[in-house]
């Protein structure tokens, strides 16, 4: 079983996600900010990092993206950021700095979960991508 790290300020949102990938077979750890996501990778490595892009400031989640790749057994960690801002700037950004892949707010059940299996390298979310058209397939890239 994989385990994912989700980071979303909002406590709506991290439920959501958190339902969607425990029926999706994930087992998920939860954090609200920065420090909490630090301290359960202290005593964790997940298979996965979803963080929401933004965390209350522009650049919180590319510092927080930077501060786990220093940690050599996170290096090659898989994170797929979440963002409601359709900005170029910030797609970008995501690019460039390390993150594995990005999806857009809304999305939907399967998108969460193809992406996530994207992310993960796992048989079968590209086709499962084509099928439930995922809107930024296209933007998630292996690491």
């Amino acid at each position: 079983m994989y385990t994912v790290l989700i980071l979303d300020p909002e406590p709506r949102m991290r439920d959501l996600v958190r339902t969607i990938l425990n029926k999706g077979g994930y087992r998920v750890l939860e954090a609200e900010g920065f420090v909490e996501v630090m301290e359960a990778i202290e005593h964790e490595t997940p298979d996965l990092v979803l963080v929401d892009v933004t965390q209350g400031s522009a650049d919180a989640g590319f510092d927080l993206l930077h501060e786990i790749r220093l940690l050599p057994r996170m290096r090659s960690v898989p994170v797929l950021f979440t963002t409601g801002i359709p900005d170029q700037h910030i797609e970008d950004r995501l690019r460039n700095c390390g993150a594995t892949a990005y999806l857009m707010k809304p999305f939907n059940r399967q998108d969460l979960l193809v992406a996530v299996g994207i992310a993960l390298g796992l048989q079968g979310a590209a086709a499962g991508a084509a099928a439930a058209a995922v809107p930024l397939y296209a933007s998630v890239r292996a690491s």
